[in-house]
């Protein structure tokens, strides 16, 4: 029976008695047929997307791998326009889904951030096709460190560097270039109710701003001079009901992980502390999705000054009353997974990366450096409280 352990309020001081939770466990499920790290993956109808990402030999690849909910893993027949890893995956419609960024090559040293942007087709993959460049100066890093926001309306929000640009599904092209208050590279970004973009941290960004058309339709920027500095590098960003924003974990401008959680209204213009992360080590590049229970955080990774590591655990929070529980991570140690929420309540982490010390590799008769051919699934329920 998995425990979630009841940690403290605002204090952050925990709780000597964890409450019992429902019986919940990971379980295993089938693997794709190609392992993969970094790779991205959507819930597209009724299948599971995984593009890209980089494999044992630690090279990106244009593979796309299809799940069925009866039919399982099919065999690969499908690919990108171009090899990709670390990049971005959004559905538009029920037949497209639009791909951005990511990295070409071969890790560590052999890597090339791309500019670029195309459209696949999982349905009828000759379709696959690329889009206009990018109207964004962008230099030798391309897309890295982009973010892209699914707006109501159906245009996708690309937000990298100085500026921004908007993606138009029904012509396939960009807008203009939008001015930013500062340049963003690894911040976060949400849909706000009045049709713009929130834009929070990132590289240099330590100012709260707010993009969004004006009465005419043209886009600007809105800083937000009065609040609290957030400067946040690799965070989580989450939608709360009522268009209020939830900022977990990242690493801050001194390099140290954020255990800070933030509030943050664009309504009012005002950010508040929320409850502390109740990882040690904090977390940087989450998953959050909204369960019954509260907001999950998992997926990302842990950091510590020898590079990134696994996660020692997951979390699911609640924002407002300043509880959460932990909960284990996926069963497979590992780094670069694919996080994906499933749409009933439930996680599914694929593949992942992790180093092994030589002495270990040898005693286990396996690679040093290893993608993981692995699948694992939870679903987060809720229980009833005797208090």
């Amino acid at each position: 029976m998995l425990l979630f352990a009841l940690l403290a309020l605002a204090d952050g001081t925990a709780a000597t008695t964890p409450p019992e939770f429902r019986p919940a466990t990971w379980q295993a499920q089938p693997a794709p047929r190609v392992a993969v790290a970094e790779g991205a993956a959507v819930l597209h109808g009724e299948q599971v997307v995984l593009a890209g990402g980089f494999t044992q030999d630690l090279e990106a690849t244009a593979a796309i791998q299809l799940h069925h909910p009866v039919r399982g893993w099919q065999p690969v027949g499908q690919a990108m326009l171009h090899a990709r890893a670390g990049h971005t995956l959004l559905p538009i419609d029920s037949e497209r889904l639009l791909v951005i960024g990511g990295w070409s090559g071969r890790l560590p040293t052999e890597t090339t951030f791309r500019p670029d942007a195309e459209i696949i087709e999982p349905l009828n993959p000759q379709r696959r096709r690329p889009v206009p460049p990018l109207p964004l100066a962008l230099g030798a890093r391309g897309l890295d460190g982009h973010s892209a926001t699914t707006l109501e309306d159906g245009r996708v929000f690309v937000a990298c560097g100085t500026h921004a640009a908007l993606f138009d599904p029904d012509r396939e092209t960009w807008s203009a270039p939008i001015e930013l208050h500062q340049p963003r590279r690894h911040h976060v970004a949400m849909p706000t109710e009045d049709c713009g973009v929130l834009l929070v941290g990132g590289e240099n960004g330590d100012i709260i701003e707010i993009v969004q058309p004006d009465a005419t339709g043209h886009w600007q920027s809105l800083a937000w001079s009065h609040v609290e500095s957030i400067a946040i590098q690799r965070a989580g960003l989450h939608q709360l009901s009522g268009g209020q924003g939830f900022l977990v974990g990242g690493r801050g401008s001194d390099g140290l992980a954020n255990l800070h959680t933030w509030l943050i209204d664009p309504r009012t213009q005002s950010v508040r502390r929320g409850p502390k992360l109740p990882l040690a080590d904090g977390v940087i590049d989450p998953l959050l999705f909204q369960s019954v229970l509260g907001v999950v955080v998992a997926g990302g990774e842990r950091w510590t000054p020898e590079g990134p590591r696994p996660l020692s655990g997951a979390c699911v929070m609640q924002p407002h009353t300043n509880r959460a529980w932990t909960i284990p991570d996926g069963p497979l140690p590992g780094i670069r997974k694919v996080a994906l929420e499933t749409g009933d309540g439930g996680l599914q982490l694929l593949g992942g990366y992790r180093f092994l010390p030589r002495a270990d590799a040898r005693r286990l008769g396996v690679p040093t450096a290893q993608v993981l051919s692995a699948s694992h699934r939870i679903r987060i329920r809720g229980f009833v409280d005797a208090d």
